[in-house]
């Protein structure tokens, strides 16, 4: 076993630890105490990048090297650190980080590039201030932009240093960083511009289009970091705002196209990481979202998209077919909402000083003058009811196959992924943004539209969905509602029709218990509430289907925990013994 460190020594040492025919073996097990030993010595972070960078040793050598090398940043780069690498050992290795830019193995290259982005986020903005000008300098060198290889590499550099950078919330890194990302942005639009449009405009993509295709989402995503990390009003910088104009544009391009380009996996992470840089903005904050130019625009193709893929969303099944429409819907839908919520709270959630008051106020202007209208909003709820608040045909079977999983899905659900809870979400907050003009359409489509709908599945479909409406409303419209007349005339008599299937009237029943679950606790008289009883009581005594028994449990357990709770109203169906011998519900 060697003894002293050197760079022959090391490379020895390396080759015994990551050899497999060492596996467990104590040759394996010295090398690995070997490299303990030195891993505090002065010069062995040095030597182990050097052994990284030499394309003669191995990869199983240079793959261990570089993983020695990033755990090493993490235990003795800070100069507060027991055995800390020495400063001008630091100073070399800093100088060097980048040499490695024609790696052609993919995760050796990931594994440089956050020890990389460690190392900046320990060293700049002091010990290294010129980090930002010596990625200026290789984004322009001429040699680097002609090799996709190079380029890839830097941008993946680029990516997590400015991942790393964005993290810190103290000191005067993330400032100093947002100083000096303006030197970088117009050159990796550069980048990003060339391969975009080489790889969509190419009649037979070979390999060489299928590189560009890798690097244009590799600086999408990079500039996507940038803008949302780099720029506290992205609005104000003309680089930003072109770009994010012409993304707009591209994202079109690309959803208009989707047959021709879904067959590329790439495809479908462009469109997510397109609705992840408008996301990331409207979150950072909605009102620098507004007064982006092209927000509106945005808005918009989203909207339109929203409208008209619903009915492919609708018949999407992720097993079969996979779920990119659903997906890019929610990602719409989730944009919306935090417009929505801004506007209903006009800001307030932002509020911090009087500029920022000026700033609120003139995207509150501009987003209702340009983009929300009376026929947009009513036309988006429509379309909610419709297609997004309807049970799906999945979820149908589903529930008839497995109903116990079933439920507990529902229970478990996160409005973040999964489109209908996403829709019921939104639907909430439009009706509290827009109570005065949606209450009376809703209840238009309760009392009128719901009762001309025909006794066939899909328009029981639709009736679930336009009850669903009214069960979502309960806390926005109460006070504007007489709920014990629709529950006497509307929602009883459905919950108490024979004349119907077992598949349907098991959906109605559902519907009907969660329209109480909510309306119970709101506003709902005592006499309501003995009719309510007495319908559970009959769910309870008749109803086979578990759906149906658990959710009517569940609502009578938001009854009687509910602090207005009155136990004489509940006392009479107590006593007929009924609820205590609920046990099918749960066989």
């Amino acid at each position: 076993m060697a003894s002293s460190l050197n760079e022959l020594n090391l490379v020895q040492v390396l080759e015994q630890a990551s050899n497999p025919q060492h596996i467990r073996s104590d040759v394996q097990k010295l090398a690995e105490q070997q490299l303990r030993q030195w891993e505090t010595q002065a010069g062995f972070h040095y030597l182990l990048q050097s052994i990284y960078l030499n394309l003669s040793n191995s990869l199983q050598i240079r793959w261990l090297a570089v993983i020695q090398f990033k755990n090493g940043v993490d235990k003795y780069w800070r100069s507060t650190r027991i055995n800390a690498i020495p400063k001008d050992e630091k100073a070399s290795i800093r100088g060097r980080l980048f040499e490695m830019i024609d790696e052609q193995n993919n995760q050796l290259c990931i594994q440089n590039a956050q020890a990389s982005a460690r190392i900046a986020r320990l060293d700049f903005p002091v010990e290294w201030p010129t980090l930002f000008e010596d990625l200026e300098n290789l984004l322009n060198d001429e040699i680097i932009r002609k090799d996709s290889v190079k380029i890839y590499n830097i941008l993946m550099h680029i990516n997590q240093i400015v991942k790393v950078l964005g993290t810190a919330r103290i000191g005067r890194c993330r400032p100093a960083m947002q100083s000096k990302v303006p030197l970088i942005l117009p050159l990796i639009v550069r980048i990003y511009l060339q391969s975009f449009e080489e790889w969509t405009t190419s009649s037979n993509l070979n390999y060489e289009d299928l590189s560009s295709l890798q690097v244009s989402y590799l600086a999408l995503k990079v500039l996507r970091r940038i803008i949302c990390e780099g720029y506290e009003r992205p609005q104000t910088d003309q680089s930003v705002c072109d770009f994010i104009k012409l993304s707009v544009s591209h994202f079109e391009m690309l959803i208009s196209n989707h047959e021709n380009f879904k067959k590329f996996d790439i495809y479908e992470k462009f469109i997510k990481c397109l609705g992840k840089l408008y996301f990331n903005l409207v979150t950072g904050s909605p009102a620098n979202f507004i007064l982006l130019p092209c927000s509106t625009q945005i808005l918009i193709t989203y909207t339109r998209l929203i409208f008209d893929k619903a009915p492919k969303v609708y018949r999407e099944n992720s097993d079969v077919t996979g779920d990119f429409w659903e997906q890019t819907a929610i990602r719409g839908l989730l944009i919306l909402k935090r417009v929505i919520n801004f506007i209903h709270k006009k800001g307030a959630i932002t509020l911090k000083a009087r500029s920022d008051k000026l700033t609120i106020d003139a995207s509150i202007n501009k987003i209702n003058t340009e983009f929300l209208n009376e026929n947009l909003i009513t036309r988006l709820v429509d379309t909610l009811m419709e297609w997004y608040l309807r049970l799906r045909p999945t979820e149908l079977e589903n529930w008839f196959m497995d109903p116990e999983e079933w439920i507990n899905e529902q229970m478990a659900t996160s409005y973040e992924y999964q489109i209908r809870p996403c829709a019921e979400n939104v639907f909430q907050d439009l009706m509290n943004t827009f109570s005065e003009l949606l209450v009376p359409y809703l209840l238009k489509k309760i009392e009128n539209d719901a009762s001309k709908l025909s006794n066939s599945l899909d328009d029981f479909l639709r009736k679930d969905a336009i009850y669903a409406s009214f069960q979502l409303s309960a806390s926005a419209v109460s006070e504007m509602v007489d709920f014990d007349r629709l529950l006497i005339q509307v929602f009883l008599p459905e919950a108490t029709n024979t004349n119907i299937s077992g598949d349907e009237l098991r959906i109605i029943r559902r519907r009907v218990a969660l329209i109480i679950n909510e309306w119970s606790t709101v506003k709902c008289s005592e006499e309501s509430k003995s009719l309510c009883y007495k319908l559970f009581t009959n769910f309870l005594t008749d109803e086979d289907d578990k759906v149906v028994l658990l959710t009517t449990v569940q609502t009578v357990r938001t009854m009687v925990d509910d602090w207005n709770f009155n136990k004489d109203t509940f006392q009479p169906f107590l006593t007929e013994n009924r609820y205590h011998n609920s046990n099918k519900t749960f066989n």
